[in-house]
């Protein structure tokens, strides 16, 4: 069986960060089988629009409604099939608060197609400049930083119980000059 390394999950098309790869079908399917069991965490930070007050827990129905797009479903399914809506959990915790903007670390419990963006919309924070989902304009695209992965258990021999990515230097400066 011939093997094409390739991403082992995905991240949105403006978000930056963490993407893992695999060397063999093997490390592949262990880590996509962790991935699915929720053996291995995944924490992104996010600029948001408002004042994001405390830590959160959302638990949400998501619909993928026309394919470019996802939606928070009312737990009933109003106006929606509910059975093709999916279970959308995460964390919010509250990093730095400013003005009208919050800085926040976000750890995924599910991994959803636009999960942070549609979840934080519907919540009231939407990423600043995230206008697909709600947002204002701003003179940057929006920021999400797909930060760290953890694993619950060893994947691999010599693998760190948890990998971080830097922050890009863009985020870096917005943030600097923000807070």
């Amino acid at each position: 069986v011939s093997f094409v390394p390739g991403p082992l999950h995905r991240l949105d098309r403006n978000t930056s960060g963490l993407l893992c790869f695999s060397k063999s079908l093997e490390g592949a399917i262990r880590f996509s089988t962790a991935l699915r069991e929720g053996k291995i965490g995944k924490t992104y930070i996010a600029l948001l629009e408002g004042r994001l007050e405390g830590r959160h827990r959302w638990d949400d129905m998501l619909l993928r409604s026309d394919g470019r797009k996802s939606q928070v479903v009312d737990r009933n399914g109003s106006g929606y099939s509910s059975a093709k809506a999916k279970a959308a959990s995460m964390d919010i915790v509250p990093l730095a608060v400013q003005k009208n903007l919050s800085l926040a670390a976000i750890r995924l419990h599910s991994g959803r197609t636009h999960q942070i963006r549609v979840q934080s919309a519907y919540h009231g924070f939407p990423l600043a400049g995230d206008v697909k989902y709600g947002a204002g304009r701003r003179v940057f695209p929006y920021l999400l930083h797909a930060f760290r992965l953890s694993f619950a258990q060893a994947l691999y021999s010599g693998l760190p119980q948890s990998l971080e990515a830097p922050l890009r230097e863009e985020f870096l400066e917005i943030i600097e000059k923000t807070f």
